[in-house]
């Protein structure tokens, strides 16, 4: 079904802030579980494309990633520099060598570059 342009704009709009809201809502958990999942999420959506994914992403599709570690960053930009213009990477988490995801000591709040986007 092909939906008219406005509808499909504001339909991936609506998707994207769903996305974002729910990664929100888990980064600022203390519920490890939820984090973990939608980390699996992403980052299998980031690394392991489906061939729809990649196809929409040939049409022009831009995905969102929200609070990945930065190890996992770094991974998609060195493996799959072809697609680099259909990502956008928003707080990403920075992590220790070991690869844990750090805090700050004063507040708790998770470590995270942020551009402001």
């Amino acid at each position: 079904m092909r939906y008219p342009d406005k509808v499909h704009k504001t339909m991936i709009f609506v998707s994207f802030s769903s996305i974002l809201a729910v990664g929100t809502a888990f980064a600022e958990s203390e519920s490890d579980a939820a984090f973990a999942a939608l980390d699996r999420w992403q980052t299998n959506r980031l690394l392991h494309p489906t061939n729809n994914e990649r196809s929409r992403e040939r049409g022009g599709h831009i995905v969102i990633y929200d609070n990945l570690k930065d190890v996992t960053v770094e991974q998609a930009l060195d493996e799959h520099f072809d697609r680099i213009e259909n990502m956008m990477f928003t707080r990403i988490l920075i992590t220790d060598e070991a690869g844990q995801v750090q805090r700050d000591p004063a507040s708790g709040r998770l470590l995270m570059e942020d551009d402001g986007c």
